[in-house]
């Protein structure tokens, strides 16, 4: 599925955030958008910050992608919901140059298989 990446740019020349209600609505009409060209609902990515910011109580049937480098993801983002957790911004990987993001799945491999096969899910929070 489509992922929507939604986080405050601190390098952007533009020093005005919009509201909450204003990243709400564009955030659905962009998702919606999302979901009926690809017939999948779009899964959102987002930082701490931002979460608390504009999404935390939002989307609730969406699938989230949380970065939480520093603490698992119940920690900051106590009651989400999430599928994908980024748990290092500085990883290592043979073959790869450089420091990666290092995600893990929330689930076992059954439901890793599932979702695959295009099984949609939004696991619990933990």
């Amino acid at each position: 599925p489509p992922v929507i990446d939604v986080e405050w740019n601190g390098e952007s020349s533009c020093r005005r955030r919009p509201s909450r209600e204003t990243v709400l609505e564009k955030m659905q009409v962009f998702m919606d958008k999302l979901e009926r060209y690809y017939g999948q609902r779009p899964i959102i990515y987002t930082s701490p910050d931002f979460y608390r910011d504009n999404l935390r109580g939002a989307f609730p049937d969406y699938p989230f992608w949380l970065r939480a480098v520093a603490a698992h993801p119940s920690k900051v983002y106590p009651g989400r919901k999430w599928l994908f957790w980024q748990y290092s911004g500085s990883g290592l990987s043979r073959g790869v140059s450089g420091r990666i993001d290092l995600n893990v799945f929330h689930g076992d491999e059954r439901q890793w298989r599932n979702w695959l096969d295009g099984g949609q899910m939004v696991a619990d929070a933990d």
